[in-house]
């Protein structure tokens, strides 16, 4: 009981910060979960962390539909509008400053400083913050093999996890 209590805390905290990362992230994870367990999974004690889940999402959606509807490409208000801008402008400048950089890096935690010099100071420029996208990050921070090595170390122990778990069997579950 008390995992799904944590599973429905965690589902909550997830759905609060409107990340739609964060919702492609748990949809992947409990498809790879669903694929991984195979047929060992016992349904009939995953039914109340199913219930739970289904629950959650269904008050949310109830009390925040209209926000939803923003983050989702329905209805876009101006602020979701600003936000989306301004994520495709630092896109952009994350990519002129690896170019800019020779794709060797900034430096850590220099993102913001080294995108302030490649564009003056404006208007614009007064509300920059590092880039929403982590490998478009560690890029223009700690170059292209900085990335390179955050992409092997984090995705090196998933893959060797999950064919080692493919030549063994089916997960168990957890509960």
């Amino acid at each position: 009981m008390a995992l799904i209590g944590l599973r429905v805390l965690m589902l909550s905290a997830m759905l609060v910060s409107f990340s739609r990362a964060a919702w492609r992230g748990y949809a992947v994870g409990l498809v790879t979960w669903v694929i991984l367990s195979g047929h060992r999974v016992e349904w009939r004690k995953a039914r109340g962390a199913a219930l739970a889940t289904l629950v959650v999402l269904a008050l949310f959606v109830a009390s925040q539909g209209s926000l939803l509807a923003g983050r989702l490409g329905g209805a876009v208000n101006w602020l979701e509008a600003r936000s989306l801008e301004e994520r495709a402008r630092d896109v952009r400048y994350a990519i002129e400053l690896i170019v800019a950089t020779y794709g060797t890096g900034a430096g850590s935690g220099n993102y913001v400083n080294a995108v302030s010099a490649l564009h003056p100071p404006s208007l614009e420029a007064s509300a920059l913050q590092a880039v929403h996208n982590v490998p478009l990050l560690i890029a223009a921070e700690v170059g292209l093999a900085g990335a390179a090595l955050w992409l092997w170390l984090t995705t090196y122990p998933l893959l060797t996890g999950a064919w080692r778990r493919v030549k063994r069997g089916p997960l168990r579950p957890a509960y």
